[in-house]
């Protein structure tokens, strides 16, 4: 059993558990703690840093995954999602590592979902085109093609019905804070959700949506125009460091084409990881 230390920044939340990265299963409670006002960043590692030791006892040599809300290259944030601008161009991995004192796998949260529901749930072995999206303070979203994820997808920000960045009105944040009912939000999930089918025509979809007030994730599938999703895995959300083989050579080197790689040579904890 391969065990890590997984941990989801969110707009408003800030969640860890301890992970069987093998079977994607949870060893530990589920913590949770508030995202600071503003979310800097120096605030948010503190909040990390006081985290980790809650989850119990685990080897120093435990890797941690931390996913965030943002557009992820190399390391570094290049963007800011619902937390403070100050994150973008930021060496966020950097800054982590230093400050835990770990080795960690630094990722996109949405990235982060669809690579743990290729692995374990609804979009394992599925071929051709599969869209996820998240629905918390924002709306993530992942876009994985034959079993492999394409990074940084930021679907949740498009123009659509006169909202020049839809998740505003369609999060369920935006539920929470309009007090929508649910058939109202539904309305607006279709419209949306019906535009992206138009542009992408995925061979399956599903979403997943997290209670701030309650801390429970459901999930649903959306129409999928050629076959219905199997029913995703009960326990995805936290398999944020599954080690993968070593990559081919070919795949290597087109992986590096595309800047999909980290930027330094992996080390000998890092040589079995997927490095968005």
């Amino acid at each position: 059993m391969t065990t890590a230390i997984g941990i989801d920044i969110g707009g408003t939340g800030i969640k860890g558990a301890i992970v069987d990265v093998d079977s994607g299963e949870l060893l530990s409670d589920r913590i949770k703690k508030a995202t600071p006002k503003g979310g800097k960043p120096d605030e948010i590692v503190d909040v990390v840093v006081s985290l980790i030791p809650e989850l119990g006892s685990v080897p120093a040599e435990t890797p941690v995954g931390v996913c965030f809300p943002a557009v992820v290259q190399h390391g570094t944030t290049m963007s800011a999602a619902n937390v403070s601008k100050k994150w973008i161009g930021l060496e966020a991995e950097k800054l982590f590592e230093k400050a835990i004192g770990r080795d960690i796998t630094f990722v996109n949260d949405a990235d982060a979902a669809g690579y743990a529901e290729s692995e374990f749930g609804a979009a394992k072995g599925q071929r051709g085109l599969v869209l996820l999206t998240t629905l918390g303070t924002g709306i993530g979203s992942a876009i994985i093609y034959n079993g492999v994820l394409v990074p940084n997808a930021e679907l949740g920000h498009i123009a659509l019905d006169g909202h020049e960045d839809y998740e505003k009105v369609a999060a369920y944040a935006a539920m929470e804070r309009e007090k929508l009912s649910w058939k109202a939000w539904g309305a607006r999930l279709q419209k949306y959700y019906a535009h992206l089918e138009m542009l992408f025509s995925p061979t399956c979809s599903w979403s997943a949506a997290a209670s701030r007030s309650t801390g429970t994730t459901s999930r649903s599938t959306w129409t999928s125009r050629r076959r219905s999703c199997r029913p995703p895995s009960a326990t995805t959300r936290a398999s944020w460091a599954r080690p993968l083989s070593p990559p081919t050579r070919s795949a290597r080197a087109s992986r590096a084409a595309r800047r999909t790689w980290s930027r330094r040579p992996p080390s000998s904890a890092r040589d079995a990881t997927f490095r968005p």
